[in-house]
């Protein structure tokens, strides 16, 4: 009976987040940063029409040296031109939403991270070099056209290469690649956790 009463008086417990979540109405869990989702594809494949990816390439003329990345994090896209901040900024004129969208810089606190939705971001040590390169590039280099990420008889990789990545940009390079050590570290592990002769098979 002891076994039994201390097993109920163990499920009858809750944690903090729990329990301020039914009293209090707080958020049940907490993340150091705020996320934004990213449809990356549509900028590598430079699908223009009335999508977001107009957001970027006719972005504001005093936003012309933002990078792709900084942009998606730090801007908020969807102000009307009733407002009055002084950090809200026009698109250029070719956006088709000139006369009815501004675009605005958020503060510090509210800058987000680009939550990658789509394909799994090319890893630089398999599959296309080129690809790779490209991507990064679309990332992490200020663009309106293809023209702007590079020249016509360069390759992706020469200008990879030649683009000089800031500290925090070669950081987050560094960091995309992670995952990809994580995982092959679980399929080495795997790999040896089995038995000899389920490999034969």
């Amino acid at each position: 009976m002891t076994k039994i009463v201390n097993q109920l008086t163990s499920k009858m417990e809750i944690g903090s987040p729990m329990a301020s979540l039914y009293l209090l109405g707080n958020p049940d869990h907490y993340t150091s940063h705020t996320f934004t989702p990213f449809y990356w594809q549509n900028y590598g494949n430079k699908i223009i029409g009335l999508s977001v990816v107009n957001d970027y390439v006719f972005r504001p003329k005093e936003l012309e040296h933002m990078n792709l990345y900084d942009f998606v994090s730090h801007y908020d896209n969807s102000t009307s031109l009733d407002d009055v901040s002084p950090k809200a900024y026009y698109f250029i004129k070719e956006h088709p939403f000139c006369k009815s969208q501004m675009i605005r810089l958020l503060p510090v606190k509210k800058h987000t991270i680009p939550n990658f939705i789509g394909a799994t971001l090319p890893r630089k040590d398999q599959g296309s070099r080129e690809y790779y390169c490209k991507t990064m590039l679309t990332l992490f280099k200020p663009w309106r056209t293809g023209k702007h990420l590079k020249a016509v008889n360069d390759t992706w990789d020469d200008a990879f290469e030649t683009h000089k990545f800031t500290d925090h940009q070669k950081f987050l390079l560094k960091n995309f690649h992670i995952r990809y050590e994580c995982l092959d570290a679980n399929d080495d592990f795997f790999a040896q956790s089995m038995p000899t002769d389920s490999l034969r098979l």
